[in-house]
């Protein structure tokens, strides 16, 4: 009895314990975040609208960032720049002292305003009038788009029907049509059309092109509804897979249905580019070489080369190649480092546009690209020899690989390298070894006995001038 007595005192204690000790914590109170809500803001839908004056009239809308929490209001404020109230529109709700008030009800997002244009029945032309949200008196801000620019058009005026461009062009080989726009100002006040005429140059209809909408009774009739501000037909061409000139096809405004009258631009011309290209003319390098005049000449007409490459890319600029047929040789400048090797035959199509020049000495074709250049195959090309009196008989042999024998270095003192120009001569003729920085072997020493020398030969000022090919060049 005595400890079922201890135990519960026991019991009591600690609950009283537990409940002094939790009345004894501080509590920390943490406040509400408080909710930060975005306003409420305006702003049309569309700013610019357009409306003929014999329509019912049009309805634009102003949006609400968001529901509105409480009944609102907005007020527009009516800029008649052209337009006078009363006289050539009204409005709904209406407008009192320049001032328009739309209510805004609770949970709405949006609300609009119509404008009812007067029909004067005279001819006055268009009329602008901007509506503005007011921002004092508005209870709801604006956003950025806080006015619209009304634009009546008056249906006594004809619009002006023109294209909207006076050229185009097309691929023959296209599949697709070729849009061409007429552009109506400022828009149709009624239904009608426009009937299109065309003359054809090196083509005919059904032949060379169609069109949509089809030709009827030689002319191309595009229907034009109320309201719009451009109307448009479309030119397919037809691949004949055949060499032909160009075709020139001219269309123009021939009857006009509507209250329309013809604008400035009446015609466009559209030409059918030739697919079918023939093969550019090739003509031999001594031929090229001849035209030469002595100044930068463009080549005006697509032509090509063909022969073999005979440079090797060590004391030649690796954007330079030499190419050689049975006439002659020209160096070849490319608009970046090619990868054509020696011994390839290749056809170089010339773009026009490509300048034939002369650049350190060397006449020379530059502005080629590399994918102008085809590789047809092989050759091994054997380099003529002669001696340096030889090399100067006859005609000009820049740009060719040549064989030089029996000749010197009349600077070799075994010390002297091959570096720069070095001069050679067989006794009675001179001629310069050219070496560039860029060679492999531009720190080989200049032989001090009789030589051989095959490479590439340049013609400045009454001096030959020979780049060897390569270290071995020189034997």
């Amino acid at each position: 009895m005595k400890l079922h007595f201890l135990l519960k005192q026991l019991l009591s204690v600690t609950t009283i314990l537990i409940i002094v000790s939790a009345c004894s914590k501080k509590h920390t109170i943490i406040p509400d975040q408080p909710t930060t809500i975005a306003p409420v803001k305006a702003g049309f839908v569309n700013e610019q609208v357009q409306v003929t004056e014999s329509a019912p009239g049009v309805e634009t809308q102003i949006q609400l960032s968001a529901p509105s929490s409480k009944e609102e209001k907005i007020v527009l404020k009516i800029n008649a720049q052209t337009a006078q109230y009363d006289i050539d529109f009204t409005t709904i709700p209406v407008a009192v002292n320049g001032f328009i008030e739309i209510p805004v009800s609770r949970g709405s997002r949006a609300v609009a305003v119509q404008i009812i244009p007067v029909n004067n029945r005279i001819k006055n032309g268009e009329r602008i009038v901007v509506l503005e949200i007011d921002a004092q008196k508005s209870s709801i801000a604006a956003d950025s788009k806080h006015s619209t620019r009304l634009q009546i058009v008056d249906d006594e005026t004809n619009a002006i029907i023109g294209f909207a461009q006076n050229s185009g062009k097309v691929n023959e080989s296209s599949n697709q049509f070729k849009e061409v726009v007429l552009q109506i100002s400022p828009l149709a006040v009624s239904d009608g059309y426009v009937d299109i005429g065309f003359n054809a140059a090196h083509g005919s209809y059904g032949i060379h092109f169609t069109t949509s909408p089809e030709v009827q009774n030689g002319h191309i009739r595009v229907p034009v509804r109320m309201g719009e501000t451009s109307v448009r037909f479309y030119v397919k061409p037809v691949n004949d897979q055949q060499i032909q000139p160009n075709r020139s096809i001219r269309f123009g405004v021939a009857n006009i249905n509507g209250a329309m009258e013809m604008g400035m631009t009446n015609l466009y011309t559209l030409t059918i580019e030739e697919d079918d290209q023939q093969a550019p003319t090739q003509i031999k390098i001594a031929t090229l070489r001849s035209g030469y005049s002595g100044t930068p000449t463009y080549l005006f007409n697509d032509i090509s080369i063909g022969g073999t490459v005979t440079s090797v890319k060590d004391n030649i600029e690796s954007t330079v190649a030499y190419v050689e047929d049975e006439t002659g040789g020209i160096a070849i400048h490319f608009n970046q480092a090619h990868s054509l090797r020696p011994g390839e035959v290749v056809r170089i199509q010339l773009q026009q546009g490509t300048t034939l020049r002369e650049r350190n000495g060397a006449l020379e074709l530059s502005t080629v690209q590399q994918s102008d250049v085809q590789v047809l195959g092989w050759d091994f090309t054997i380099a003529k020899t002669y001696t340096l009196s030889e090399l100067y008989q006859d005609a000009n042999k820049e740009g060719q690989l040549v064989n030089l024998t029996d000749v010197r270095f009349t600077e070799a003192n075994g010390q002297l390298s091959l570096y720069g120009d070095r001069i050679i001569s067989d006794g009675q003729r001179t001629a310069i070894v050219r070496t560039h920085a860029f060679a492999s072997f531009r720190n080989q020493l200049v032989p001090i006995h009789k030589v051989s020398i095959t490479g590439i030969l340049i013609y400045d000022q009454g001096t030959y001038i020979i780049m060897p090919l390569t270290g071995s060049s020189i034997r």
